[in-house]
């Protein structure tokens, strides 16, 4: 079932990307880090990532078009200072 919702939410990216391309849509795969970036004018708005340490594909991080990041980097990647409570939290 997960899967079957992953494809889905990387097909319903991808035309919605290609219907907008003259907008600065695109999505770069990263295999060697089992993720897909969505950019917008070259900038990165989300990663759909499929890490191992995860039990679910994430959207990781999820940014602004300004680059102002609106989630929390807990527990994917550590931050100094950032709360690491709630570890079963994760954006996806």
């Amino acid at each position: 079932m997960i899967k079957l919702f992953s494809v889905f939410i990387l097909l319903s990216l991808s035309v919605i990307i290609f219907a907008q391309q003259s907008t600065g849509f695109s999505l770069v795969e990263k295999k060697d880090k089992k993720q897909v970036d969505v950019l917008f004018n070259n900038k990165l708005l989300t990663a759909y990532c499929n890490f191992d340490s995860s039990r679910k594909p994430v959207l990781f991080p999820v940014n602004t078009i300004d680059g102002i990041t609106v989630t929390r980097s807990y527990p994917i990647k550590l931050i100094a200072g950032e709360r690491t409570d709630h570890p079963h939290q994760v954006s996806g």
